[in-house]
């Protein structure tokens, strides 16, 4: 699969996923109050955008037929 996210978007993602992981570590320890469920759901979904940001592929992207890195190539 060839990369489909922009180096913004990887940025965002990137930056959000981190936030979403500290939170769920956050929950886990006991600083904040979440709920067990909520806890693990942002740790995936902060692992996910981690992961779709550092590779620069996302798999619903090439699904749905989206492409952000087409647009930066373009713009330049």
């Amino acid at each position: 699969m060839e990369n489909n996210v922009g180096k913004w978007d990887s940025k965002i993602r990137s930056r959000l996923g981190m936030i979403l992981i500290l939170l769920g570590i956050l929950q886990f320890v006991g600083l904040v109050k979440f709920g067990l469920v909520t806890g693990i759901i942002l740790l995936v979904v902060g692992i996910i955008l981690v992961l779709t940001g550092t590779t620069r592929k996302c798999f619903i992207y090439s699904l749905v037929g989206v492409d952000t890195s087409s647009e930066e190539e373009s713009g330049s």
